[in-house]
């Protein structure tokens, strides 16, 4: 039920699983004067489940691999359990809303691999024959099933997420 939750990108269902007494896991017994270890532990635990729900709903890998590289390090350098508590509910929220925001589920299966594509290599000069001959199709065929499906051209696309890119490091 919490991945499914997560899947959908269902906040407040996801939250509300996760902190009820019915526990997920229970990692008591395997570091019993240890408390930040286990709840340490229970955080990764719990990134590898909203990796895998985030994925399940179709995100990118890149994208699932940015937010989970971030968490991981901030599971390890945090301090407090409190904190890991609090870390712990934010990384539910930003999971569920990368999973709104970057589900390609509306997607066919060929417009998904091109935007994972751009996304891994949006810095590198594309060729849209090469990538129509990765993708088994023709250049002519790839570019207007992804203009009907995104509404944005190949080049456009890629351009967006350039700035993106630029408006996040700025």
């Amino acid at each position: 039920d919490f991945m499914h939750a997560v899947e959908q990108g269902d906040k407040s269902a996801a939250l509300k699983l996760i902190n009820s007494s019915n526990m997920l896991f229970y990692f008591s017994e395997r570091f019993p004067n240890q408390p930040l270890r286990r709840q340490r532990n229970v955080a990764i635990v719990l990134n590898t489940l909203l990796r895998i729900s985030a994925r399940n709903s179709n995100v990118p890998a890149i994208i699932i691999h940015r937010i989970s590289e971030k968490y991981a390090y901030e599971i390890e350098n945090t301090n407090q359990l409190a904190e890991l508590q609090l870390l712990k509910d934010c990384m539910i929220e930003e999971y569920c809303d990368l999973v709104l925001e970057n589900s390609l589920r509306k997607y066919s299966t060929m417009t998904q691999k091109v935007i994972e594509h751009l996304l891994s290599f949006y810095d590198k000069q594309m060729n849209k024959d090469e990538l129509a001959e990765l993708l088994s199709t023709h250049p002519s065929h790839l570019s207007r099933k992804f203009k009907e499906e995104t509404k944005m051209t190949i080049t456009a696309y890629q351009q967006m997420l350039r700035i993106k890119k630029a408006k996040h490091l700025l």
